[in-house]
């Protein structure tokens, strides 16, 4: 506006509006609207609604008339928070599409809204189908690729959440605890985000699980697995009589024949919580021996022969081929000793078994 133009001008607080009445080249009023809108946050929603949309801006006032949120074409309540914020909540999307964007405008007197075209993304709620690495110690930050579909670049509230399945329902973000907790995602393409597991003060509940939101407030609901492992607690001997079917913990019982067949037994290092603490190195220093004590309290291992097959790898032990000859009725005692030497998951672990003939 030409200076030389402006014959007067005069500020309406309650309509918040500012009138000029200018000269040139006629006679007439300009009415400026004195509240703008310049982000929001944050710039997604799902497509499902009920998003909280932060509205940031200035010249916001708390008015009689309330205040007004504007999606598109269609109007609904919002709440006025101080003179730079206003709170709108998402309504539910006019289509099924993801990445649809909408101009949100707001008003806080006599239907007046701004017109500063800041948009609104609407997107799917993400899916994922893959994480990896799909367990983490407790003790080291570990970076987990995340891969599936529907992620956008939602900047910091692109969100991770680890912990159990959420009880609430549409999974809506609910406040951190012990087993539930929150970080930053970053946004690698549309199909791949990273997330960040910190340190943790120990290992995550059994059945835990990541999910991702692009709106920091509904997350996916893929149940993809991923554990923050503890320190390793305990050593348990499996017995199996295939590798896919257990059979028990505690005791095992072989039929005396000529040749009794033992089965498979497969020990694991387990935390706190019975997560399996595995590794993805090498146990070149690890060692497992097995030791059977007669019902009369003798060692009686020589007993034990057998094509027995020995395997060591990512913290566990497995025992196969293992036969008796003619062994005599009773209660005998079966124990495992599995020692690693140098790893931080070292040192000797022995679990005994009831072996019943």
């Amino acid at each position: 506006v030409n200076l030389e133009t402006v014959l007067a001008f005069s500020i309406n607080n309650i309509e918040r509006v500012l009138y000029v009445s200018i000269a040139l080249p006629q006679l007439r009023i300009m009415q400026i609207t004195l509240y703008s809108v310049s982000e929001l946050q944050p710039p997604y929603a799902d497509l499902r609604g009920g998003t909280p949309i932060m509205v940031i801006g200035e010249g916001f006032v708390q008015s009689a008339n309330g205040t007004l949120c504007k999606f598109g074409t269609n109007t609904y309540d919002g709440t006025y928070v101080d003179s730079s914020h206003i709170r709108c909540i998402s309504p539910t999307a006019e289509t099924t599409a993801g990445c649809a964007s909408i101009a949100l405008e707001v008003s806080v007197a006599s239907n007046r809204f701004t017109d500063n075209k800041q948009t609104l993304g609407f997107a799917n709620t993400p899916i994922i189908d893959s994480v990896f690495p799909t367990k983490g110690s407790f003790s080291q930050k570990v970076v987990i690729t995340v891969s599936g579909f529907g992620f956008q670049d939602a900047k910091q509230f692109l969100k991770c959440r680890f912990g159990p399945k959420s009880k609430k329902l549409l999974t809506v973000a609910e406040p951190p605890s012990a087993d539930v907790y929150y970080t930053r995602g970053t946004y690698s393409g549309s199909r791949q985000i990273l997330c960040e597991q910190p340190v943790r003060p120990g290992p995550s509940p059994v059945n835990s699980f990541l999910e991702v939101s692009v709106d920091g407030q509904y997350y996916s609901s893929s149940n993809v697995a991923y554990e923050t492992l503890g320190t390793p607690s305990k050593f348990v001997v499996m017995y199996y009589q295939n590798r896919l079917s257990p059979v028990g913990t505690s005791s095992l019982t072989v039929k005396s024949e000529s040749i009794s067949h033992l089965g498979i037994l497969i020990g694991r290092r387990l935390d706190d919580v019975d997560h399996f603490v595995e590794s993805d190195v090498g146990f070149a220093g690890s060692t497992a021996t097995m030791q059977l004590t007669s019902p009369e309290g003798r060692d009686v291992t020589s007993s034990l022969f057998g094509n027995i097959s020995l395997e060591l790898f990512h913290g566990q032990v497995i025992f196969s081929g293992v036969t008796m000859e003619k062994p005599l009725i009773g209660q005998y005692q079966l124990s495992i000793t599995h020692s690693l030497q140098g790893f931080k998951i070292g040192g000797s672990r022995t679990t005994t078994l009831d072996l019943i003939i």
